[in-house]
């Protein structure tokens, strides 16, 4: 422990001899910015448009809470669990969950088409839609990879894209009510974590006084204080005052019972199950007996399928089968709850 841990407070207080010794530097908890990653202009840039929210940030923001990723995980099983690719097969069933995930992620697919000379589809290739962007002429894209731009010719590329109100260019997710509530619920994981790694909390002050305590013990005790095991992760504090009347006190400082850690994660968790639309019983979250997890299993997946897996499979069913021939057109089968005898074949 250096000199600059030591201050003297006899001209402060008017005691001479007065020693309060500082154990452990404060340090700052994370402060993230809630809404860095979105982008509140819709403007044209360049050659090609910008989307209203930044692709990158929704990427990003996949993995910053489990809920969020979890439902975007489990909606992207469920619809392609009953994918049928056609009898040519033009998309694959690993292209069809490529395009699943970036439609529930961003609110946008994009593929590109491979034709003979006829013009008649070969292929369907996924195009990550983090790297897309519509190109200021029409019916044309670009895709942004290490700093190179790739003009793909008009029509070569089919756009799926949920509907919003901003933009007549993009779509956009149906989870942005909850990127809040993602964040906030990230940032209370993060603030427990700093909590425990550099012990902003649970301090104490250690009161001393008496005349008989001398310099170099209060060095020693201070030093004890400082390198016993966790201690020096906490801002605590040793602090000697002289007197006749010999005393110690051992005095806590914060109160970690009291932080709001559990109702942030809890209240946040259900915003962010609310916007994605999964049922908890589906989701398989424990939801502290404040939203069921028993009932009719039967009736909870038919309104899963009804309400949200089915909407998803026609957007995207009918933004590709509009540049398919009537024989490569792809489908998928209604959303089931598995049967006794096994899972429904896909």
């Amino acid at each position: 422990m250096g000199q600059d841990n030591v201050i003297d407070l006899h001209e402060v207080m008017g005691q001479r001899g007065v020693k309060v010794y500082a154990l452990g530097d404060l340090e700052g908890v994370l402060d993230k910015p809630f809404l860095d990653l979105l982008d509140s202009i819709f403007q044209p840039s360049g050659e090609y448009f910008e989307p209203p929210v930044s692709f990158d940030g929704l990427t990003k923001l996949l993995r910053a809470n489990a809920h969020h990723e979890s439902a975007i995980a489990c909606k992207q099983a469920t619809v392609v669990r009953g994918y049928h690719p056609g009898p040519t097969q033009v998309l694959s069933r690993r292209g069809m969950k490529a395009l699943v995930h970036d439609f529930l992620v961003t609110g946008n697919c994009f593929a590109q088409k491979i034709t003979d000379r006829a013009g008649r589809v070969l292929e369907l290739r996924h195009l990550h839609a983090r790297t897309m962007r519509r190109h200021r002429n029409p019916d044309t894209y670009l895709q942004i990879v290490g700093g190179q731009r790739i003009v793909f010719r008009p029509g070569e590329v089919i756009h799926g894209l949920a509907y919003a109100p901003e933009s007549s260019v993009y779509g956009l997710p149906e989870y942005l009510g909850a990127i809040n509530s993602i964040l906030l619920n990230e940032s209370g994981t993060l603030f427990r974590r700093r909590y425990y790694a550099n012990g902003a909390h649970m301090g104490f002050l250690l009161f001393v006084k008496g005349d008989q305590v001398e310099d170099d013990d209060l060095k020693k005790l201070a030093d004890k204080v400082e390198g016993s095991k966790g201690v020096g992760n906490f801002k605590s504090m040793l602090a000697y005052l002289p007197g006749d009347e010999a005393d110690m006190k051992l005095i806590p400082v914060g109160d970690f019972a009291k932080d709001d850690f559990e109702k942030i994660k809890t209240i946040s968790r259900d915003d962010i199950i609310s916007a994605h639309r999964v049922p908890p019983q589906i989701l398989a979250v424990l939801t502290d007996n404040k939203v069921p997890v028993t009932g009719d299993l039967d009736k909870i997946v038919k309104l899963y399928s009804q309400n949200v897996v089915e909407p998803i499979q026609l957007d995207i069913a009918d933004a590709l089968n509009e540049h398919l021939d009537r024989d490569q057109q792809i489908a998928f089968d209604p959303y089931e709850l598995a049967t006794q005898g096994g899972v429904p074949e896909s």
